[in-house]
């Protein structure tokens, strides 16, 4: 059985908020490789660390 296409996806940069990648029916799958250390320090800037 095939699958439909859900929907499109994204990885964004922390920081500026670039579109590094997407996804679409055509190629629905991403995979980038990040520095965790940039990931871990952007999320102690505003508003990342406020509280839902």
């Amino acid at each position: 059985m095939k699958k439909k296409w859900g929907g499109g996806g994204w990885i964004i940069e922390p920081e500026e908020g670039q579109v590094l990648g997407v996804t679409a029916g055509d190629h629905p799958f991403l995979t980038l490789e990040i520095d965790l250390r940039i990931a871990e320090t952007a999320k102690k800037t505003y508003p990342r660390y406020v509280s839902d």
